[in-house]
C-alpha cells in the first residue's frame, strides 16, 4: 500500500505587519513543513513565487530569507509587475555560482532599489503546510510541488523562477501520494500529487 501525505496549506500570513495576520505573530512560525511564498494576483487568487522546505522552524526560515532579500542576496522583482503574473528583474541576486563579487555594486544600487524591496515585502504573503517527517521526503515533497508549478501555463508559473534547484525521488524510492489543500485560491496549486 502506497504511503499518502496530506499537505494543507494554511494562510496568506504576512511578512511584515499589516493586511494579513503577521507570520512572526503566528504559532505556524514555530512549525516545520513546507512554505509557500506568494504574491497576490490582480485577477485575484495568489501566485505562486518561491516553495521551500524547512526542518527547523518557518519563521526562522523566512527570517533567513528577508535578511538575504534586504542583503542583495535573493532576487528583487518589480512589485507592480508581479501582480500582474509579469517577473521584471530589478536585481538578480548574489546566490549564483560566479555573482558574489557584485555586492559592491548592490551596495551602489541599494537606495534605488529600497523602495521596491520595501513594497515587495509588504505584498508577499506566506502559506504555511506543517509537515513533521524525515528530511529526504519532506525535500521530495518540496520538489514535487516546484516541478508541478513550473510545469503549469500561465500564470500560474509565469513568476516561479526556473532556475531554482529542487531534489526529486530517486528511481529507487517508493513514490508517495500526496493530497494538497488549501482555503485560499493558489494558481498551479496541484489537489494531489507523487512525490
Amino acid at each position: 500500500m502506497k504511503e499518502h501525505l496530506f499537505l494543507e496549506f494554511n494562510g496568506p500570513l504576512g511578512l511584515v505587519p499589516g493586511e494579513h495576520a503577521y507570520l512572526f505573530h503566528d504559532e505556524l512560525a514555530h512549525a516545520q513543513g513546507i512554505y509557500l511564498w506568494a504574491v497576490p494576483y490582480h485577477l485575484g487568487g495568489y501566485l505562486p513565487l518561491y516553495i521551500g522546505e524547512t526542518s527547523a522552524s518557518v519563521g526562522r526560515r523566512i527570517e533567513d530569507h528577508l535578511i538575504k532579500t534586504v542583503g542583495g542576496y535573493n532576487r528583487i522583482c518589480d512589485p507592480d509587475l508581479l501582480l500582474r503574473g509579469e517577473p521584471r528583474v530589478l536585481w538578480n541576486g548574489l546566490w549564483r555560482r560566479g555573482t558574489r563579487g557584485r555586492f559592491p555594486e548592490y551596495l551602489g544600487l541599494v537606495e534605488q532599489l529600497l523602495p521596491a524591496i520595501r513594497r515587495e515585502l509588504q505584498m508577499e504573503v506566506v502559506f504555511v503546510a506543517p509537515l513533521k517527517i524525515e528530511s529526504r521526503l519532506r525535500r521530495r515533497v518540496e520538489g514535487a510541488l516546484a516541478a508541478h508549478i513550473k510545469a503549469q501555463p500561465a500564470p500560474a508559473s509565469s513568476i516561479f523562477p526556473t532556475d531554482v534547484r529542487y531534489y526529486t525521488r530517486n528511481a529507487s524510492e517508493a513514490a508517495v501520494e500526496v493530497s494538497v489543500s488549501c482555503s485560499s485560491k493558489i494558481y498551479g496549486l496541484p489537489e494531489l500529487l507523487m512525490a
